[in-house]
């Protein structure tokens, strides 16, 4: 017997063959030279004391991590403590505290590994030819893969013909590869497959399986930067990702029925909870099973490599950025060298925060600099320091109005308004004589503006009533975010209510409500007339209709 392990061999085959030549009673004399125990419980996909088998087929460690285990399958997507457990438990063994399994995660996945070994009967056929027997393959015997990599027809786990089981994954039931099954039907007959997705699962299974992700601490900037490059970011509030419109164009690329053909949860897009969301939350990404992560970067770049070769956008352009103080020596000057950089729940944006070592002026700026000029914006004031302090006592002496100090300290309007009403100051708004009133003016009419464009969105509103959009977002912007955040929610429920009413057109009112029982009791105490024109005629059959208070 040869016994040396074939090119993706796994592990638990040369065992199978070994024991095989030497017969039964060879079994734990085989598990004894092997591991130096003959009580050894290893799986197929990540065997344990492999350090022992070193010794014994004269193969380095690393060769049977990486060339005969599913290793580098799952070592891609772990954190660094959990590469660091599974390596060691992988090569010593008993004693490493817990096995391999579970230190990749998979016995809390809801992703089950294979309970039988599969086959491909064309590689059946060369691995005859080519070494004289047939072996076990790794990369047929990867979660969700149903058909062979290299030729496209359908693995079996059971013969083809009679249905008989054919190998089993736990190290005292694993058997040779066979030619025919205990019937005597021959297993290499082919059948071919007919479905592309099927056959994309298994190349870039075996993508994954080679190990070409080294780094996966970029895996989810790739995520975010892949979502910006299709657009599947809501553009409707501060750039979070539309999860529904983006379930929606993942389930036209991966069907509910494909999903459960190869063992994957269907994800629900009103679950934060579910895979699909949970993927593209930093805290997540590195402890979601690979083939998550396949289906998710097939989906934003039909394949791995193409996905590995976006260019993640600079959030803030390299090198240094310019202190924004008119009353600093270095004003407009690269003398900033550090940026604190913000990652924001649920939000794709990022934010900077820079200060001057000169002065301490310190601002923040939204992400990412699209162009050279942006470096030279202000989102919010942090904090202005002494030098600008002292400039704006002087100002304020001999200032002829709101425009002035703006052209004199070169800061927003609204900064200028929140200082002016900090310091009791509102005589000098450009003419307003009484800047509360003139606000309560505004505020009023805007709200009553409100309520007639509830489903306009932001530039719309600017568009339509430029007087009152402005003079608020100049003045009164707090006020102005808060109305038009209310606003859009209203928008959102609507959004997520017609879904609702579209998916179910025979539903009734308690169906409905029953359907998204949140939705219907937001739109029930915020929005109760547009609701109303949007439910289906109430069934008045002597019961009362349920009221949600």
């Amino acid at each position: 017997m040869n016994d040396k392990l074939y090119p993706d061999e796994l592990v638990c085959s040369l065992i199978a063959r070994k024991v095989h030549y030497l017969g039964k009673k060879g079994y734990k004399r085989t598990l004894h030279s092997m591991f130096g125990s003959p009580h050894v419980q290893n799986k197929y996909d990540l065997p344990s004391r492999l350090e022992d088998l070193s010794h014994a087929t004269n193969l380095e460690v690393d060769e049977l991590l990486y060339n005969h285990t599913l290793y580098p399958y799952y070592y891609s997507f772990l954190t660094d403590k959990q590469r660091e457990n599974l390596t060691r438990s992988m090569i010593k063994g008993a004693g490493t505290g817990r096995s391999p399994n579970q230190y990749a995660g998979l016995t809390r996945s809801l992703i089950r590994s294979n309970t039988q070994l599969f086959l491909c009967p064309l590689c059946m056929k060369e691995d005859i030819n080519s070494v004289g027997e047939p072996y076990w393959h790794r990369a047929h015997q990867l979660p969700g893969v149903l058909v062979c990599y290299k030729h496209n027809v359908m693995l079996h786990s059971c013969c083809p013909t009679c249905k008989s089981a054919i190998g089993f994954t736990t190290i005292n039931e694993i058997c040779i590869t066979p030619a025919f099954c205990a019937s005597g039907h021959n297993l290499t007959l082919t059948v071919q497959n007919h479905d592309e997705n099927l056959f994309i699962v298994a190349v870039e299974s075996y993508t994954l399986l080679r190990g070409i992700i080294s780094d996966n601490t970029i895996i989810q900037q790739k995520y975010l930067q892949a979502l910006r490059n299709k657009g599947h970011i809501n553009k409707l509030r501060t750039s979070v990702i539309d999860h529904h419109f983006l379930m929606e164009q993942f389930f036209e690329r991966f069907s509910p029925e494909f999903l459960r053909v190869i063992h994957v949860d269907i994800p629900q897009s009103d679950n934060k909870q579910s895979w699909f969301r949970k993927i593209l939350r930093n805290q997540y990404t590195k402890n979601m099973h690979p083939i998550y992560h396949l289906l998710m970067m097939v989906f934003l770049s039909n394949t791995i490599a193409s996905f590995l070769n976006i260019s993640i956008e600079k959030d803030f352009n390299a090198g240094r950025w310019p202190c924004l103080n008119v009353a600093c020596n270095f004003y407009r000057e690269k003398v900033i060298n550090r940026v604190i950089q913000e990652k924001r729940e649920g939000n794709v944006k990022p934010l900077g925060v820079f200060e001057c070592p000169y002065c301490g002026f310190t601002y923040s700026r939204v992400g990412p600099d699209k162009k050279r000029d942006d470096i030279y914006k202000i989102h919010h004031i942090l904090k202005t320091g002494d030098l600008w302090d002292k400039k704006w006592e002087e100002i304020i002496k001999i200032a002829k109005g709101v425009k002035h100090l703006i052209r004199e300290l070169k800061v927003s309007g609204t900064y200028i308004l929140k200082k002016l009403r900090d310091n009791n100051l509102t005589h000098l708004l450009g003419g307003h004589e009484d800047f509360t009133k003139a606000q309560e003016v505004v505020r009023e009419r805007f709200t009553i503006f409100l309520r007639d464009h509830k489903s306009t969105s932001r530039t719309e509103l600017a568009q339509i009533n430029r007087r009152d959009y402005w003079w608020l977002r100049n003045y009164d912007r707090e006020w102005l975010e808060q109305i038009l955040t209310n606003n859009e929610l209203v928008l959102k429920k609507r959004k997520l209510f017609l879904e609702i009413t579209r998916k179910n057109p025979k539903a009734t009112r308690t169906e409905l409500s029953e359907i998204n029982d949140v939705v219907y009791r937001w739109l029930w105490r915020n929005d109760y007339d547009w609701l109303q024109n949007h439910l289906p005629p109430s069934r008045r059959s002597g019961k009362r209709l349920r009221h949600l208070e």
